[in-house]
């Protein structure tokens, strides 16, 4: 409504900067997103993180503004991680940075128990 009466959608053209106080909540729903996006894709076997046992896993964790996503070393898995943060990318317009991706790969750890 513009001035009591109904108009069409009008354009942003600058959008959130960093900063803004809108962006700490933007960025817990963008998370939120891509968690439930997590689990969906594990609980449709898409994805295949790492599990102690069946009841026991950690798919990723939160930080203050960073993720770390933990998964088996398959070409599937990885493949269905890129497909969430291009969805994500999609439905948000917001991508990760490219330079502060980094991966870590371990082989072979085995697992003690007491």
């Amino acid at each position: 409504m513009l001035n009591g009466s109904p108009t069409g959608f009008s354009h942003s053209n600058r959008g959130i900067r960093q900063g803004d106080l809108l962006s700490p909540y933007l960025f817990v729903i963008l998370m939120e997103f891509l968690s439930i996006s997590m689990e969906l894709s594990l609980a449709l076997g898409k994805y295949a993180t790492i599990r102690r046992d069946p009841h026991n896993y950690v798919t990723h964790l939160l930080f203050a503004d960073d993720m770390l996503v933990f998964s088996k070393a398959n070409k599937a898995s990885l493949k269905e991680i890129k497909i969430m943060l291009e969805k994500m990318k999609h439905y948000t317009g917001l991508s990760v940075i490219q330079p502060k991706v980094k991966f870590s790969l371990v082989k072979g750890v085995q697992t003690r128990r007491n």
